[in-house]
C-alpha cells in the first residue's frame, strides 16, 4: 500500500461528504452517475491522494484502440469485457500495453435501485411508513438480484491479464470490500428512508425519503482559557467512528 493523503481532515471530510449528498437529494437526482461523479469519486480523491480514480463506465469500441479493457475488466458469458464504474490505478496510462498497476474496481448504483432493495416495507404495524431494511450479503453468489450478482461476479474474475479481483461496491452509504467474491468488511454511514410500491403501471417504484446519517461524535475540551474566558469549556464535533473506520479500510484495501 502508498502512503496516502495523511494529511486529511477527516471531521471536515464526514461534513463534505454529507453535504454533497445531501445535495443530491436536495436536487432530486439521485442518477448512479450523480452518485458516482458528485459524491463517490471526489472522496475516494481525498482519501486516495495521489491514487488515480479513473471513470470508466463508458467503453470505447475500438477494435485498433491502444487501451487493454482486459486488465482490469471481466469478462461475460457473451465474451464481452464488462466495465466497471471506477477504477483505482497509480499512474494511469490509456496506451496500457506496459501498464498493470489497478488497485481496485468500484461499481456503484443509486439507493432507489431495485436491484439493491429487496427488503423494503412500505408500512410498519401502526401504517407509518417503515425504515429500509438494510441490503446486505456475505458473498456475491447470495444477492437475489440476478443482474447485480452476475455483474460483480464479471468484475471479480481473474485471469492471465486480469490479476486484481478487489471490488468497492456502494450506493454511498453503505459501503461493501469485495475480494475473490468475498465480502471482507462491511461500513453503513446511515439508515435510508425509503418507501416501495407499486405505480399505476404495475411497475415497483422506490420513493427515497432521505437518511438518517450515522451522528457525530462530540469531544469535550475543557481548557481552562476556555473555562476562564467564557464560562465554559468548548465541545468539538468529530467524524463517527464508522466513517474513519471506512477511511481506514479504503487506504488498507487498495
Amino acid at each position: 500500500m502508498d502512503i496516502v493523503n495523511a494529511g486529511m481532515n477527516i471531521d471536515s471530510e464526514y461534513e463534505l461528504y454529507k453535504q454533497h449528498y445531501e445535495g443530491l437529494i436536495e436536487m432530486g437526482d439521485l442518477r448512479e452517475y450523480m452518485i458516482q461523479e458528485y459524491v463517490i469519486r471526489i472522496f475516494l480523491s481525498h482519501v486516495l491522494e495521489p491514487l488515480d480514480i479513473i471513470p470508466t463506465h463508458i467503453k470505447l469500441n475500438d477494435k485498433n484502440s491502444v487501451h487493454d479493457y482486459r486488465k482490469y475488466c471481466g469478462i461475460s458469458k457473451a465474451g464481452k469485457t464488462v466495465t466497471p464504474d471506477l477504477c483505482i490505478a497509480k499512474g494511469w496510462k490509456w496506451n496500457n500495453s506496459s501498464f498493470d498497476d489497478y488497485r481496485a474496481i468500484v461499481e456503484v448504483k443509486t439507493p432507489v435501485s431495485i436491484a439493491i432493495s429487496p427488503y423494503v416495507i412500505t408500512k410498519d404495524t401502526t401504517g407509518k411508513k417503515s425504515r429500509y431494511h438494510e441490503f446486505d450479503f456475505k458473498n456475491i453468489s447470495e444477492i437475489s438480484n440476478s443482474y447485480l450478482r452476475e455483474e460483480l461476479l464479471t468484475h471479480s474474475q481473474t485471469n492471465d491479464t486480469k490479476r486484481n479481483s478487489k471490488i468497492i461496491f456502494t450506493d454511498g452509504i453503505t459501503w461493501f470490500f469485495i475480494e475473490n467474491s468475498i465480502v471482507k468488511n462491511r461500513y453503513n454511514l446511515g439508515a435510508r428512508r425509503l418507501h416501495r410500491y407499486i405505480n399505476s403501471k404495475s411497475k415497483i417504484e422506490v420513493e427515497f425519503l432521505g437518511i438518517d446519517w450515522e451522528k457525530n461524535e462530540v469531544e469535550e475540551m475543557d481548557d481552562p482559557l476556555m473555562v476562564e474566558f467564557f464560562g465554559e469549556g468548548i465541545s468539538n464535533s468529530k467524524a463517527p467512528d464508522v466513517f474513519v473506520g471506512l477511511v481506514d479500510e479504503i487506504k488498507r484495501f487498495v
